[in-house]
């Protein structure tokens, strides 16, 4: 029926159809929990509310994780998604933790950062797309916002005529990279750690303070590649 709820504290495993109608779906747990649809079918809405453990969306061939309501992440709850992303509504709470290791099609039509951290993890081969806006074109800024890819997969932002603008946090894990072919406006501090690479191809906003607050850049490599519009 319309607008009824379901609450999942254990793992969710869907092998046949499930017709969400407006249906939210709660995962609540107390423990680390999986969420495992081999059937094309999607949910609605999908409310991430394990404060102990994280929920994982296992990747699947035949399925793309996509919603017709609204994906929300509360505080303290994280929430990894190893499949295609593709919500509709995105809202994540204070504290709240977003980890994406598949391909991002967009981040919603409107999309809720708040003093979230959002985690940019492609594996092995997977480009990941970093979107800096809204699919209807309205700008994200991030809060907290970390790239650890792995393997050759790089994380581009999109589309090149927008802005990467990041108020507390930006962190690039050992390995990995970050190509930034947008306009770059780091309001907050830059980590890079061990072997991570940051490339920067389009404009840099604030000159003083070009890379960001603080700096700590380990032993990883900055790449100028837009000689006209760049400080260095």
């Amino acid at each position: 029926t319309n607008g009824m709820a379901v609450k999942c504290a254990g793992n969710w495993t869907q092998t046949g159809t499930f017709t969400p109608a407006t249906f939210l779906v709660t995962f609540d747990g107390t423990t680390a929990q999986s969420i495992d649809r081999e059937s094309t079918s999607d949910f609605y809405s999908v409310t991430i509310a394990n404060t102990s453990a994280v929920v994982t969306y296992l990747d699947n061939s035949l399925d793309t994780f996509n919603t017709a309501g609204t994906v929300t992440v509360n505080a303290n709850a994280s929430f990894t998604i190893q499949d295609t992303f593709d919500p509709t509504t995105l809202t994540l709470a204070n504290t709240a933790t977003l980890r994406l290791e598949g391909a991002v099609t967009d981040m919603g039509a409107t999309f809720t950062v708040n003093q979230s951290t959002v985690v940019y993890a492609g594996t092995v081969s997977v480009n990941q797309t970093l979107h800096t806006q809204e699919s209807d074109a309205g700008a994200i800024s991030y809060y907290k916002l970390t790239v650890a890819n792995t393997g050759t997969s790089t994380a581009t932002t999109s589309p090149t005529t927008g802005t990467l603008t990041v108020t507390n946090a930006l962190r690039i894990e050992d390995d990995g990279v970050l190509a930034v072919d947008s306009t770059y406006d780091n309001d907050a501090t830059l980590t890079m750690v061990g072997n991570a690479r940051l490339h920067l191809r389009g404009a840099i906003t604030d000159d003083a303070s070009e890379l960001g607050t603080a700096v700590t850049p380990g032993s990883g490599t900055i790449y100028y590649e837009d000689d006209a519009n760049q400080y260095k």
